[in-house]
């Protein structure tokens, strides 16, 4: 298992090094010359609501547990980890179909995060909620990589959930 988590660990500074060196200038004119300005726009609502439906899922599966500040930040840096997770999936053979995405990014999660019943509910959520994404977009696996990057880039920027005393 320990081996397991370092190459996931591995892979995910490997992409993260990748996005650095390549620019984000370059990724954002490929995206603005190879989509037309009402297709990104369609993105742009579709996966806003995506980021606030993975927050929802955050909140109610795994912040409604927390039992006091630590484990609110602890959960949280949880949290900000499955967006690497998901942020890993991004351009690989898993966006190119519709029907097993979301069963491959629950497992890749439920990998990656603690074994307790509250974040197997959230990677399934997620899992689900990326599903039905997909099959909303099966034409083009980008769609479904602005999916993922949305996500992830959701649970990456969220803070802590303050926790209040009974």
């Amino acid at each position: 298992m320990k081996q397991k988590l370092k190459r996931l660990l591995v892979v995910v500074a490997s992409v993260e090094f990748l996005i650095l060196a390549c620019g984000c200038a370059h990724l954002s004119s490929w995206y603005h010359s190879t989509f037309s300005a009402q297709t990104q726009a369609e993105i742009t609502a579709a996966t806003q609501q995506l980021e606030a439906s993975a927050l929802s899922i955050a909140m109610s599966t795994v912040e409604s547990v927390a039992t006091g500040t630590s484990d609110a930040q602890l959960k949280n840096n949880f949290l900000q980890s499955a967006g690497d997770a998901l942020r890993a999936l991004e351009g690989t053979g898993i966006t190119a179909g519709t029907h097993a995405v979301g069963d491959i990014i629950s497992a890749a999660l439920a990998k990656w995060l603690p074994n307790l019943p509250h974040w197997s509910g959230f990677s399934d959520k997620i899992g689900a909620l990326m599903q039905q994404y997909a099959q909303a977009h099966p034409k083009d696996p980008n769609w479904v990589n602005h999916g993922l990057e949305a996500v992830a880039n959701a649970l990456n920027t969220k803070t802590a959930t303050p926790v209040t005393s009974p």
